[in-house]
């Protein structure tokens, strides 16, 4: 395994900014769909890049060679290509930090599920 690659195992939730100090890029190799994983929007919020799978909100999250990469769930060829770009043109991490836009309110999340469930309920209710 290349010396520049370091897997840090867990943390405390307390330990989070230290944690993110000290990351220059992170990988999100989700296999299932979440619509908004905490991770992404930590990871965001510290303008940390990140290269996470095609998948939920994390595609909604990066915008593809603009702030960050993209690859297909599993796909751990397309996966490693994309960490040995960052590797070999470190350059581009930076790039990628200044493009990162995290604009994330809970409160218009909250509002913005209540009333994707509100539509789906007035829908439900003329069908029947």
């Amino acid at each position: 395994m290349p010396k520049n690659i370091i897997f840090k195992g867990k943390y405390l939730p307390s330990q989070i900014n230290e944690v993110l100090k000290n990351i220059d890029v992170a990988v999100i190799p989700s296999l299932w769909e979440d619509c908004s994983p905490i991770v992404l929007n930590e990871l965001k919020l510290s303008r940390t890049p990140i290269i996470g799978s095609r998948i939920g909100g994390i595609e909604e999250a990066i915008n593809h060679g603009v702030n960050g990469y993209l690859f297909t769930p599993g796909n751990i060829v397309e996966l490693s290509g994309y960490m040995k770009k960052l590797i070999e043109n470190p350059l581009k991490i930076r790039q990628f930090m200044e493009r990162i836009n995290f604009s994330f309110n809970v409160d218009n999340y909250i509002n913005q599920i209540k009333e994707i469930y509100s539509l789906a309920y007035e829908n439900n209710r003329k069908d029947k």
